[in-house]
């Protein structure tokens, strides 16, 4: 494990077009020309390197604040969740952010039982990732949510989209399909045709 850890990307040209990309987009969501705040990271089969992208994408925007703001614990640029991993199983998003940004979910009861501080975690979440300047959300395996949680899925990132002028980038099988396809709430200009994109890493 600890040899692979060190291994480094050998940057593809799919990889190297797909970092690049994501660099143009990010830059036009925070010049707020033609944002596209939900960005697909698609093919149509397994093991076609669309994680690694995501995370590559993360890391260069990671690497580029603090490279600009220096290391600082205070900001956290990128978040990066993931769906859950048993298809079927219900997604929590703000609970899943809540605990990425190092908020802690559990308070002990009078016989130290852990019980959840509140059901959710949506305000804490946001408050965290306003003062700490995220501006990038990672989002892997769309294509194992629920059927009936796509649209709760899709108005909670709109949400947070608006909210913190993130960018969210969504990895999985056939994941442009899905958010094209997905029921969203109204959004006011611009219109749907900037607010999406799609990266092919292969």
């Amino acid at each position: 494990m600890r040899y692979h850890a060190q291994l480094g990307l050998v940057e593809t040209t799919d990889i190297a077009t797909g970092l690049k990309t994501a660099r143009r987009l990010l830059r036009l969501n925070g010049e707020r020309r033609h944002p596209c705040q939900h960005v697909a990271i698609d093919s149509n089969c397994r093991g076609t390197g669309k994680r690694t992208l995501l995370h590559h994408i993360g890391m260069a925007h990671q690497g580029r604040r603090e490279k600009l703001h220096g290391i600082d614990d205070s900001r956290i640029p990128v978040v990066c969740v993931n769906a859950p991993q048993e298809q079927g199983s219900p997604a929590d998003w703000a609970a899943a952010l809540a605990v990425f940004v190092g908020w802690d979910l559990y308070r002990s009861d009078t016989e130290q039982r852990p019980v959840q501080r509140m059901k959710d975690f949506t305000g804490p979440a946001v408050h965290v990732m306003r003062h700490a300047c995220t501006e990038v959300c990672l989002v892997d395996g769309i294509d194992r949510l629920r059927p009936e949680d796509l649209q709760p899925t899709f108005d909670f990132f709109d949400y947070l989209a608006d909210e913190l002028g993130l960018t969210v980038f969504w990895s999985g099988i056939n994941s442009s399909d899905i958010l094209r396809e997905a029921p969203r709430r109204p959004l006011p200009s611009p219109s749907p045709a900037h607010r999406d994109h799609c990266i092919d890493p292969a």
